[in-house]
């Protein structure tokens, strides 16, 4: 098999309360049951030697900072993504976007020990481009150009570039080129293997990464709180841990070469 080393892996979880726990009336669950995903990734991501991009909100760091501490020791990027998984960016007024954001950055730097460079908002709605610059940050991975209704528009680039307002670099998620198909996340979940390796074979095959994006309650099973969520929500657990570990191991089997978005940067 054809070595690929300079192919590069950015894994990024958008570490978060499960919002749909919350509005549910599970508040305490909706960061209980992500945390404990978090463990099962971070034990996952430390034996294969991952490093991962953690964009985080304040709310979930301030729950539990111990984990800060483990995903910095193993190599990590901690980042930022909000104060609270439900703020809305896209849609606050300027002002109160920038003030709660740099609220959550002091937080989430605080408990990490790190200086956040990177910026991704809650379901891909980030405000204007030039207050994630004015915040310090280096680069924003808000951008998901994938056509979904209701969801993203589908327009963007697909590869990195500098946002000409604002000088900010933007770093797309990655989709399949060409039909611009869905990887991360619930498509990662519920369609086929050989889905995903197709499509990420086509992504290797025309640019030089591929960043994927998960949530820790991705791999927790949700069954029990299965009238909460719609259809393929429940699907967790051990195998959606299996699947994301057999998928890592063909990616560094192919040469791919694991690192977070900010040494990829540099």
């Amino acid at each position: 098999m054809t070595k690929s080393n300079n192919f590069k892996l950015l894994l990024t979880i958008d570490f978060e309360e499960q919002r749909r726990l919350e509005k549910a009336g599970f508040p305490k669950e909706a960061i209980e049951e992500s945390l404990k995903g978090t463990y099962q990734i971070v034990e996952l991501f430390e034996k294969l030697g991952i490093k991962a991009t953690w964009f985080t909100t304040a709310a979930i760091g301030l729950a539990d900072t111990k984990i800060f501490k483990r995903l910095v020791a193993s190599g990590q990027e901690i980042a930022l993504h909000a104060l609270h998984d439900r703020d809305d960016y896209n849609k606050m007024p300027e002002d109160k976007a920038r003030k709660r954001l740099q609220k959550a950055k002091d937080i989430v730097e605080s408990i990490s020990g790190q200086k956040t460079v990177g910026f991704r908002a809650p379901r891909f709605q980030h405000p204007s481009l030039k207050v994630i610059k004015d915040l310090g940050f280096k680069y924003d991975s808000s951008l998901h150009p994938s056509p979904m209704p209701g969801r993203y528009s589908g327009k963007g680039k697909l590869v990195p570039h500098v946002d000409e307002e604002s000088g900010l670099t933007v770093l797309p998620v990655s989709v399949v080129p060409g039909l611009r198909l869905p990887l991360s996340w619930i498509w990662f979940r519920m369609l086929p293997k050989g889905y995903m390796r197709w499509g990420a074979s086509l992504v290797e095959a025309n640019f030089d990464y591929l960043c994927l994006y998960f949530h820790p309650w991705d791999f927790v099973d949700l069954s029990k709180y299965k009238s909460s969520f719609p259809a393929g929500f429940t699907v967790g657990g051990k195998s959606a841990i299996n699947d994301m570990e057999d998928f890592l191991k063909w990616g560094l089997e192919k040469g791919w070469k694991s690192m977070t978005i900010q040494d990829y940067l540099d």
